[in-house]
């Protein structure tokens, strides 16, 4: 609710920090009720007499602030306001009103089956597919997709928000789900503009991730463009955003590679004791640690420990925010220390008892260790959302970790994707202006589209309560052939308790 349209009366207060304090007929608390909620999907909801805030899905009594002696808040008024924010305000996928206007939620429990298939790409590579003819034919190219938000971890779920059932009406959606393990994007061309006749070279093509993992790296070469060679490369660089724009193209028909890099990608929340970490299995004698800067907004620790049973980081990089600062010797110098942003590359070289600290591949540290002999690659995770992406040792992702607390390492495999982008000219109308067009068929499903399926009844199995014992239940299963059967329980939070 607000005051006089500019004010708000009741609601909540998000500091840069990423902590939350109620509003509470006018007047902040001095009580905060949420921490660390920077890069989460907040909801806002008023029912009744009470407003709940809800971080990732998860809201509690604390998290509610009631209206019970506000009767002026029948009628009323959301806003949002900024006060003296340090930076931009960015509130990505905003949306207002209810059910009509955001959609539904799904969950999908991302490690049900014995191989958990799904587990390694629960945080961005997870796809729900629906098929709005009924058909059960799931073409990307005709489907409506949902990309996963972000996974519930303490729950094991993939979360799909903002579904709209039945779009055209039909009443026929079926849906599956499918995760990608390449990278999928499109490029939407600019036409040059036209200058006394004469077309310039301001053409532009704008590259959009679809899924993929970053660091992206793109290669753009001349198929026919007047006056340059077939197969000149005309632009290469990279980026690890979902939006990328290469600028200042001639009129002509270009071939486009996209690539992902294949090192892994890591999400880990720690504490201030630095208790949750990631170590590789395996140990080395020499060789080099490499890694992309996502974020500047944690606190994480990267480096070698020089035996399987010290936990120490001896040699590394402790990453305070923006600063990283170089660790030696097992202790962190408040006074070396490099300053980072998001796409910088940190890596760590071992060889002939040296060991070499570098920022985008230029030497920043270097010192003689005698007494470091074997040794293993570690993460330890402080405070905030830790999110290191390509990370690499001696040139290829970690394939065994030891981990512990809140972690999620994911292994996408190296690929590339190329497609013939043709850049228009505002100077001749016919000249083509668009993309090849590539088919991306996913699937298809052997499933009919029979009430049955759509409503998720299912005779063939029932539950029933085992007279008035409490939390006794008889599950009941009939099969025309007799098949292996997994039985899985959730609670009501729609955590697995047994499977």
């Amino acid at each position: 609710g607000s005051i006089g349209g500019s004010t708000c009366k009741y609601g909540f207060r998000f500091t840069n920090a990423g902590v939350v304090y109620p509003i509470i007929n006018g007047a902040v608390s001095n009580s905060y009720i949420a921490t660390d909620v920077d890069g989460t999907d907040i909801s806002i909801r008023k029912e009744g007499k009470n407003i709940y805030l809800r971080v990732d899905g998860t809201g509690s009594a604390t998290r509610t602030i009631s209206l019970s002696d506000a009767t002026d808040t029948d009628t009323d008024v959301g806003i949002i306001r900024t006060e003296g924010a340090e930076s931009a305000l960015n509130m990505a996928g905003l949306r207002t009103g209810g059910i009509d206007d955001v959609g539904y939620m799904a969950e999908l429990s991302y490690a049900l089956t014995p191989d958990r298939e799904f587990s390694d790409y629960c945080r961005k590579r997870t796809v729900m597919l629906i098929d709005p003819s009924g058909e059960g034919d799931f073409d990307i190219n005709s489907n409506s997709n949902i990309r996963c938000s972000k996974p519930d971890m303490t729950r094991g779920k993939t979360i799909f928000r903002n579904i709209l059932w039945d779009a055209d009406g039909s009443g026929s959606d079926v849906f599956t789900f499918a995760y990608y393990d390449g990278i999928s994007y499109d490029a939407t061309p600019t036409p040059s503009s036209c200058e006394n006749g004469v077309p310039r070279n301001d053409g532009y093509i704008d590259i959009g991730i679809n899924i993929g993992t970053p660091v992206y790296s793109y290669v753009l070469s001349v198929d026919t463009v007047a006056g340059k060679v077939k197969g000149e490369t005309i632009a290469r660089g990279t980026f690890f955003g979902d939006t990328h724009r290469i600028t200042n193209l001639a009129p002509g028909v270009y071939a486009l590679s996209v690539s992902q890099g294949g090192g892994n990608e890591i999400y880990a929340t720690g504490n201030a004791l630095y208790t949750s970490y990631s170590h590789d299995t395996r140990t080395y004698l020499s060789g080099d640690i490499s890694w992309t800067v996502n974020d500047t907004k944690s606190n994480y620790r990267v480096g070698l420990e020089p035996s399987l049973t010290d936990e120490i980081t001896q040699y590394g990089f402790d990453v305070r925010g923006d600063k990283a600062h170089i660790i030696t010797g097992g202790y962190t110098s408040l006074t070396k220390y490099v300053t980072i942003k998001p796409g910088d590359v940190l890596s760590v070289t071992v060889r002939n008892m040296q060991v070499t600290y570098k920022l985008n591949g230029q030497t920043v540290h270097h010192e003689y260790v005698w007494s470091l002999r074997a040794w293993r690659f570690c993460i330890k995770y402080g405070k905030g959302e830790t999110h290191i992406t390509d990370l690499t040792v001696n040139g290829t992702p970690v394939t065994s970790f030891t981990t512990r607390g809140n972690v999620q390492i994911e292994t996408p495999k190296k690929c590339t994707t190329t497609m013939t982008v043709y850049v228009g000219s505002e100077c001749d109308a016919s000249m083509p202006n668009g993309t090849q067009a590539r088919e991306n068929h996913v699937g298809s499903s052997d499933r009919q589209a029979d009430n049955t399926f759509i409503s998720g009844e299912d005779e063939n199995f029932t539950v029933n309560g085992n007279g008035s014992t409490t939390g006794i239940y008889e599950a009941k299963l009939t099969q025309d052939k007799p098949a292996a059967a997994t039985l899985m329980v959730f609670d009501v939070s729609g955590k697995l308790v047994v499977s």
